[in-house]
């Protein structure tokens, strides 16, 4: 298959063969003209016949400019849909890229987090703590598993989207000042993991942890409302 380039070479290749012949033809003609001027015999006949040639090369010729300017819209046409046709596929490939290399991400973050969970639960100082929302009704949940040795691990659910300008705050509560475990915003389904193998400095014991809700970038001290409590034990049977 020819491609429109090639074909619109050819044709202008033609053409130039053809602009040529008619002007060799018109030469001639001249030529003839002033051979009659001579009184040479038959030149009346060279003459038509030459004018003949030449008529019909000039028809030749515009049909022929007509199909080489169609040829070269049509290549100028064919080379836009190419490009275009290339920089889709080129952002396609971009984008499966990206996509590729969030989903690989995720995947390594996800089972970095699985293994700093099997580290801090098989470690012998793990104290697990159980956290509730204040409104049952919501079924508010996150859990904190706490070593010295290991880590520290904080998974929720069902969490709401803090109030603008306002994120969610971890605090280990001690015998004397609370230390913050970090800050966090769930993601569009009310969950959250944090995991690390770098838990906070706590001097003493932590005796409790709980989650409040603080501006943003947080606060060195508790100062707005509990959104999660570690849940009251249930009262033993009677």
């Amino acid at each position: 298959m020819i491609a429109p380039s090639e074909s619109f070479s050819v044709l202008s290749d033609r053409l130039s063969s053809l602009e040529k012949a008619l002007t060799d033809a018109q030469n001639e003609i001249r030529a003839a003209t002033e051979r009659s001027d001579h009184g040479r015999p038959g030149w009346r006949t060279a003459l038509i016949a030459l004018a003949l040639v030449a008529a019909g090369a000039a028809a030749l010729v515009w049909q022929l400019q007509r199909q080489l300017g169609t040829s070269a819209a049509r290549v100028v046409q064919a080379e836009r849909q190419a490009r275009i046709a290339a920089d889709a596929a080129d952002r396609q490939q971009t984008s499966a890229r990206e996509e590729a290399s969030r989903q690989i991400a995720a995947a390594r973050d996800t089972a970095i987090k699985a293994q700093l969970v099997s580290d801090v639960l098989a470690a012998p100082d793990t104290v697990r703590y159980i956290l509730t929302g204040a409104n049952p009704a919501a079924r508010v949940f996150a859990q904190v598993l706490w070593s010295r040795s290991r880590g520290f691990v904080f998974s929720g659910s069902r969490i709401p989207p803090p109030p603008e300008g306002a994120t969610y705050q971890i605090w280990l509560t001690t015998s004397g000042e609370p230390v913050s475990a970090g800050v966090f915003v769930p993601d569009a389904s009310g969950r959250i993991t944090i995991a690390t193998d770098s838990p906070p400095a706590v001097p003493r014991p932590v005796i409790d942890v709980k989650v409040t809700i603080e501006p943003d970038g947080g606060r060195q001290a508790p100062s707005g409302d509990t959104l999660l409590a570690r849940a009251a034990p249930r009262p033993a049977a009677q």
